[in-house]
């Protein structure tokens, strides 16, 4: 079985190499209504969506195997409510996702990070659901922002596609007001369910 993680590799490097790899790889697998495409072990998989889909991606974004998932959706209810899901996974940290539906016949893409117009209120969706679903307040400890940018900057990879800059990461911050000593998050730490991720 082909692991997801190498040692002394960042979890932004790891991200662009997948990404390369199952871009590469998807293309061999049209996407089809209903159905979650997959890539195992560096080859295209797919298995068709039971219910409202959620277990199924649950299982595929934790399995290490797996590099990429990308539910194609028969309708954009179905596909909002697995986007609403997969952003806050603690898995989509190493493992990446997209999300289609169909409409009028055609194959649509769901952003699972909110998108806008304004760079200024994307930047802060993006950063918000990142600190809400994966860190917590924590009197005893303290996240370096090196660390947090550098889980943030591959999670925001693997559900877009789009790398971003220090200075994007640090804008974002300042805007939200997160409090910051000394190159750290102070009072805030990793949920259980990161640390499970981050350090498996």
């Amino acid at each position: 079985m082909q692991m997801k993680r190498k040692p002394n590799q960042s979890l932004t490097h790891r991200a662009l190499s997948h990404q390369v790899a199952a871009k590469l790889v998807m293309r061999a697998l049209p996407k089809q209504p209903n159905t979650i495409a997959y890539v195992a072990d560096g080859a295209p998989c797919k298995r068709p969506i039971e219910g409202d889909g959620i277990e199924q991606v649950t299982e595929l974004l934790a399995d290490p195997a797996v590099w990429r998932v990308e539910p194609c959706c028969n309708d954009i209810s179905t596909a909002i409510d697995i986007a609403g899901f997969v952003g806050s996974n603690p898995d989509t940290l190493t493992t990446a996702a997209r999300i289609t539906y169909i409409e009028a016949g055609g194959i649509q893409s769901l952003p699972v990070v909110n998108v806008t117009d304004d760079h200024r209120d994307a930047r802060e969706a993006a950063a918000e659901l990142f600190l809400s679903a994966f860190t917590k307040d924590g009197d005893d400890g303290s996240i370096a922002r090196s660390t947090l940018f550098d889980v943030f900057r591959g999670w925001h990879l693997n559900l877009t596609g789009d790398s971003i800059s220090r200075p994007w990461f640090g804008k974002a911050l300042s805007v939200l007001d997160v409090e910051q000593q000394d190159g750290h998050l102070s009072n805030r730490t990793w949920t259980a369910e990161t640390r499970r991720v981050l350090h498996h």
